[in-house]
């Protein structure tokens, strides 16, 4: 009964105000047309000269008073300035010349508003309005009209307003009461069965949950099965995506993106012959660019998977370069997703940190030092600055993921996803 009686308070309020507010614009409105129609029968842009009299004149009053006073008997008083403030005609002739400073009313006249002020004190409405002339406001046109016609007006039209509202918010709240008595039943009901539906529902996200991780991890550990070189590559760099992602201030659902990404990155290499992937010595171009394809089979592989298709666009763009001349799009700057600028380094890392058919690895300070003058060619330089600064004050860190994953428990990354994806 509250709410109604309140919702009741607030419309009449509104609708009160927007009753005046039209009655105001009306008086507006008949200002217009009585400016349009002296303009139409007599008035010219040089009335408006200093050395013109014209207005004064009578054949001028008498025009005024037979067709605009004359038409519209509301009006009490008429004024016709010019832009300095000089009265140039008046129904009122005892002002006529007179010269005032402009108002505020008439200054936003003058700059092209129509305005109207309600005058309580005096029992009337004032109405301003610019005089034009070829894209030109050369004076502004005051009308006066009886505060007490629309006030007359308005309170038999809040009166009516107050009387219907009362008695449709009375219907309304004895018709609504009804209907939430036999209404309530049913809403018990439906508040069960959304229950069981939601129980339900809770059940099957877990076991979909579960899925998605048994999906990550089998598709991460057929990659690293064909290569004991790369053996634990992907949960370094999964886990030092998270802790370099946190270092960068990534969103959660950013964070999570990358994650997966950083899980699945090398997906692409099942593609790959062994004779090129397992290749101790350099690479011909052929077989470079066999390897070039990997990002584009892995992003095809992971985006047939829907709730991996976020992931995709991360995987595709992992080996692009911030200048531009990576692979396979080359893209170059913000273009590249954030995510990817920020897998490359760590992808970047952990292969300069592991032993490969082609080479021994690297200390981790000449690994970080690489990044450091990569470093706005083929890194982005914001990451790097987060990685460099990361390393600067847990040097532990990198070197016990690094330690710690040769070989790592296939446990450790279903906690990890667990806890993160």
């Amino acid at each position: 009964m509250f709410a109604t009686v309140i919702t009741g308070v607030v419309t009449g309020a509104v609708l009160v105000d927007r009753v005046r507010d039209r009655f105001f614009d009306e008086f507006a409105r008949r200002t217009v047309i009585a400016q349009r129609t002296v303009a139409a029968h007599d008035l010219k842009a040089s009335d408006f000269t200093p050395d013109s009299d014209r207005l004064k004149s009578k054949d001028f009053d008498r025009m005024m008073r037979q067709t605009v006073i004359g038409i519209d008997e509301d009006i009490k008083l008429i004024k016709i300035w010019r832009n300095d403030g000089t009265v140039l005609y008046s129904s009122d002739h005892s002002i006529i010349d007179d010269k005032n400073e402009l108002n505020r009313d008439l200054k936003r006249a003058l700059a092209g508003q129509v305005v109207f002020e309600p005058s309580p004190e005096e029992n009337q409405v004032e109405v301003y309005s610019p005089i034009e002339f070829d894209g030109q406001i050369v004076g502004a046109f005051e009308t006066y009209f009886p505060l007490d016609v629309a006030t007359a007006t308005i309170r038999e039209t809040v009166l009516t307003i107050a009387v219907l509202l009362g008695g449709g918010l009375a219907f309304l709240w004895v018709g609504l009461s009804w209907m939430v008595k036999g209404a309530a039943a049913t809403i018990d009901a439906q508040n069960s069965r959304l229950r069981r539906a939601n129980a339900r529902q809770s059940e099957a996200i877990i076991e979909l949950q579960d899925s998605h991780l048994g999906t990550i991890r089998a598709l991460a550990a057929t990659v690293e099965a064909r290569d004991h070189y790369t053996n634990g590559h992907a949960m370094r760099v999964t886990l030092l995506a998270h802790v370099l992602s946190q270092e960068y201030g990534l969103d959660p659902e950013e964070l999570r993106r990358l994650q997966r990404a950083a899980a699945l990155h090398d997906i692409g290499k099942i593609g790959t012959p062994d004779g090129v992937l397992l290749k101790p010595g350099r690479l011909s171009n052929s077989e470079w660019q066999s390897i070039k394809k990997h990002p584009d089979i892995g992003a095809g592989i992971v985006a047939a998977t829907p709730y991996l298709q976020d992931t995709a666009t991360v995987i595709r763009h992992h080996h692009e370069r911030f200048d531009g001349q990576g692979y396979p799009e080359r893209l170059a700057g913000e273009d590249i997703p954030i995510a990817a600028r920020i897998l490359a380094i760590i992808d970047a890392f952990d292969a300069m940190t592991s032993d490969r058919p082609y080479r021994r690895a690297f200390a981790i300070d000449e690994a970080v030092n690489r990044i450091i003058k990569g470093s706005g060619s083929q890194f982005d330089p914001r990451a790097a600055a987060a990685f460099v600064e990361l390393y600067q004050r847990k040097p532990e860190l990198l070197a016990k993921v690094i330690g710690d994953y040769d070989s790592p428990d296939p446990s450790n990354l279903e906690q990890l996803f667990a806890s993160n994806l």
